[in-house]
């Protein structure tokens, strides 16, 4: 197992324009896993931000920009 760096750009399409951003203003969440590749570790670290939006309570919606998420081996050894 490595261990990856995953950058998931998103929006808040209802709450950006509250703050006086466009609703497509790109935020960055990032999450470190340990998979078995590359798209595993994007698979996880999607599941964990929506898990992290869902707990979080907010009353408007998080839209990961799917397309372009990046994945980063950081290290090939794993933890």
């Amino acid at each position: 197992m490595a261990r990856y760096r995953v950058l998931i750009p998103y929006t808040e399409p209802t709450f950006s324009p509250r703050l006086g951003r466009p609703a497509d203003h790109v935020y960055m969440g990032e999450e470190i896993v340990d998979a078995d590749g590359a798209e595993a570790a994007k698979g996880i670290a999607l599941g964990k931000f929506h898990a992290r939006a869902n707990a979080s309570g907010v009353g408007w919606a998080r839209l990961p920009l799917e397309s372009r998420i990046s994945v980063e081996l950081l290290d090939s050894a794993g933890a």
